[in-house]
């Protein structure tokens, strides 16, 4: 009884049958493929928003530098230090180690 109520659901609805079958089945894999492939552009994007970033600081600072100049603020060979950002310790506290050593008077009698 429910079996000839789905048959004749499956023969009226043939159309929607298939779009879900092939859904079903192609859904896993195009997960599979489309979740790396969109992590592998953020990575991407975000190099290159990091590269932007480094070049609109790098323009900045020259510009800055370039004004100055033209208001005769930097004569020719003024030495000019621009400050930048306080980074991190790269080298870990552990690394090298100190010596102790005693100076050692050798007997002037030899």
């Amino acid at each position: 009884m429910y079996w000839r109520a789905f048959w004749d659901f499956v023969r009226r609805n043939i159309l929607t049958i298939v779009i879900l079958a092939v859904v079903a089945v192609a859904l896993p894999w195009t997960l599979v493929f489309i979740i790396p492939l969109a992590f592998i552009v953020l990575r991407f994007q975000m190099m290159v928003w990091k590269m932007q970033g480094t070049h609109q600081n790098t323009h900045h600072r020259s510009n800055r530098t370039a004004g100055s100049e033209s208001r005769g603020q930097n004569r020719p060979g003024k030495v000019t230090i621009i400050r930048t950002e306080h980074t991190e310790q790269r080298v870990n506290d552990n690394v090298g180690e100190y010596v102790d050593f005693k100076e050692i008077k050798e007997d002037e009698t030899k």
